[in-house]
């Protein structure tokens, strides 16, 4: 959960004073189970927020810019694979 909580920390921290003032929706703390686990065992997640909204392609640009560390060839592997930004030119 450390680690989840760092990657909101440092995506919202980027974000421009319109984008963190869009609407967020809580969704409860629960069991889940994803299709992708190969055992199909449950996690406990805790309760979150959610934005309401799809980040636009503008906040994520400026997002990008503001934050170096999430640019094309700069992101870890952990969070971006080798197709991570590709449509983007």
């Amino acid at each position: 959960m450390r680690l989840a909580a760092w990657c909101l920390a440092a995506c919202v921290a980027g974000l421009p004073t319109a984008a963190a003032a869009a609407e967020y929706v809580a969704i409860p703390g629960g069991p889940f189970r994803s299709a992708l686990s190969a055992d199909g065992a449950a996690v406990r997640l805790a309760a979150y927020r959610l934005r309401a909204a799809p980040v636009t392609n503008a906040e994520f640009l400026s997002f990008v810019k503001a934050n170096p560390a999430w640019r094309r060839g700069r992101a870890l592997a952990l969070y971006a694979n080798e197709g991570y930004l590709a449509a983007w030119r």
